[in-house]
């Protein structure tokens, strides 16, 4: 279920809508996140995704301008519960054009936060063993230019090993979200795509 993969309210990085614009992008660029939520009257009022992207696009718009209000380049928050399965979720990420969702608990409180990435690695850990030594930092060398990778494992780790130039995108930042996007949906066990000169 999501309430098992999510990251609980007390570990989450939320932005104020009262920020200023430059305490919001000091909040977002401190965080080292591209996707954040913003609340409103209190933590449980999620009222946008603050997309890091649209901070850069806004900044180089602006710089010489008037900051802009927060709230005007916010995106939709998701809700789900907690008892929402795995599944189901990644189905909706796919549905919704949307990487983060907001979990809520049976009072309508926030509980946390829970990622594409978050579900991918829950889905695809199941089939490599993360206990594996091979494993520790979620690549494991198959030979000198190929490796199996855990899905939350950055594409940039996996860049940096093997000499590639992955596209590291507002809709992903692992090997999980990227694999994800290229399909449209999870791969079945033994499918292979090429994409940017590399075979996955």
């Amino acid at each position: 279920r999501v309430a098992g993969i999510m990251t609980p309210r007390t570990r989450m990085t939320a932005i104020p809508l009262a920020s200023t614009w430059d305490e919001a992008v000091r909040l977002a660029s401190d965080s080292g996140h591209t996707r954040l939520p913003v609340w409103d009257r209190s933590p449980d009022d999620v009222v946008g995704i603050l997309h890091t992207r649209d901070v850069l696009t806004r900044l180089a718009e602006t710089a010489a301008a008037v900051p802009p209000d927060l709230r005007s380049i916010l995106r939709p928050p998701w809700f789900v519960p907690e008892s929402m399965s795995v599944q189901k979720m990644l189905l909706e990420f796919q549905r919704g054009n949307t990487h983060m969702a907001i979990v809520t608990d049976e009072f309508g409180g926030v509980a946390g936060v829970v990622t594409i990435e978050d579900a991918l690695e829950e889905i695809v850990g199941e089939i490599a063993d993360e206990h594996d030594e091979a494993f520790t930092d979620g690549i494991r060398m198959a030979s000198a230019d190929a490796c199996e990778a855990l899905a939350h494992v950055r594409i940039a780790a996996i860049n940096d090993r093997l000499g590639l130039s992955l596209p590291e995108e507002e809709d992903f930042e692992t090997i999980g979200g990227f694999v994800f996007h290229q399909f449209g949906r999870i791969p079945e066990v033994g499918e292979r795509i090429e994409s940017h000169g590399a075979a996955l």
